[in-house]
């Protein structure tokens, strides 16, 4: 976009990423957080970047006790200057936002331009924000009840140069998206759970590798999330009946403490919260109102049961990085709500400002907390319409 066409936006508001080659002029933001002193490790490497355990000046102690550290531990990420301004689309739009309100973004970033099967984002739910490369990705496929060869793509929104592009993956063949994105910005990892298949594959911008089979039989249909953990950071793998599994770089664990309670089988969803602490996960085919959260310590913690299905397909599940809470979308009803995950209580937001009806189509989400917005990008037939929301 020019920056002509970037000048009209404010006028009009005021009424697995690809890493730079050897080739590529200049250093890549990644690269340049490596110069400052964080790690990128091989393929597959997952391990923190740090000793395990240990913590940067500033953060709260977990054990202090205080409601200083609590709050602290809580308190949602700070706005990231470059999307506090005009430079980039995303930022300009973003910093006039108000809260409770919507806005589409433009139309002449490529997401027009996409070759989309329509049914590539069915049973799809969350995307990835890579914080670095300040990139959006997304996995996904229009499965074998629908196309042939049923080829997963992956789509990336490029937040500095506002453009999306789509690239062919290696895999093929049944399934969806589901919640089987998730990504490791430090080390520009994304890892990508197929459909009923016990090894979760992982991209690095380059290439692509497997990790060691879960230590269970696969679900269909997994949540992944990408989590920080008080043993360091680590990839969560949430399966049928309560089966949670943790790969730390070198191995996988399976958590225990979750297997005995209800569980549901089949679109199960699992989504990270760094402002509280904990994964969110749960649902699924027979306990689709069942959820749970899983602390940093490895605990788990069973909320009262939700007022809708948090099935995939039948919810959408996103981090809200101003509140700290969950912003969840019920499909079937086209209603959105908040939920808390500290005191438990779901309120139903009744007053969004411009907000698009949900009615057809089919959708993914991603939290952006650089810009305190969430991302959604919608399909159906040749439409795509992308949209922040502001709740904050």
């Amino acid at each position: 976009m020019s920056f002509g066409r970037l000048g009209m936006v404010i006028l009009l508001l005021a009424g697995c990423d690809s890493p730079a080659t050897d080739s590529d002029a200049g250093t890549s933001p990644r690269d340049a957080a490596v110069d400052a002193g964080r790690s990128v490790d091989a393929a597959g490497d997952t391990g923190p970047s740090r000793d395990a355990g240990a913590r940067d000046a500033g953060d709260p102690d977990p054990d202090s006790g205080s409601d200083a550290a609590m709050d602290a531990a809580r308190r949602p990420p700070a706005l990231a200057d470059w999307c506090m301004g005009s430079d980039t689309v995303i930022g300009a739009l973003a910093s006039a936002m108000e809260p409770r309100s919507w806005v589409e973004m433009p139309d002449d970033s490529g997401a027009l331009d996409l070759d989309l099967h329509y049914s590539l984002l069915y049973w799809s739910d969350s995307a990835v924000w890579d914080s670095v490369e300040r990139k959006v990705h997304w996995i996904g496929g229009p499965g074998t009840c629908c196309a042939d060869p049923a080829t997963y793509q992956r789509l990336t929104y490029d937040a500095v140069e506002d453009a999306w592009t789509m690239e062919a993956t290696p895999f093929a063949g049944s399934g969806h998206a589901y919640d089987g994105n998730a990504f490791d910005s430090e080390r520009g990892l994304h890892y990508f759970s197929k459909f009923h298949d016990e090894v979760v594959r992982v991209y690095d911008g380059r290439t692509w590798s497997d990790l060691p089979e879960i230590p269970f039989s696969a679900t269909p249909t997994s949540g992944l999330a990408f989590f920080e953990t008080d043993e360091g950071s680590r990839l969560v793998y949430v399966g049928r009946t309560g089966r949670v599994a943790l790969w730390d770089g070198t191995r996988w664990t399976q958590r225990e403490g979750a297997e005995d309670s209800p569980w549901g089988t089949y679109n199960n969803f699992a989504e990270p919260n760094p402002a509280r602490g904990l994964v969110w996960m749960g649902a699924g085919n027979g306990g689709d109102r069942v959820h749970y959260a899983m602390s940093a310590a490895g605990e788990f913690r069973r909320f009262a049961d939700a007022p809708i299905s948090l099935n995939n397909s039948r919810a959408l599940h996103a981090y809200e990085p101003v509140s700290g809470n969950f912003l969840v979308h019920d499909i079937d009803a086209d209603v959105f709500y908040e939920f808390d995950p500290v005191a438990d209580t779901w309120t139903r937001i009744d007053d969004m400002v411009d907000r698009p009806s949900f009615t057809r189509g089919t959708r993914f989400q991603v939290p952006i907390p650089d810009c305190g917005v969430v991302l959604f990008f919608e399909h159906y037939r040749d439409v795509r319409n992308v949209y922040l929301y502001r709740h904050g």
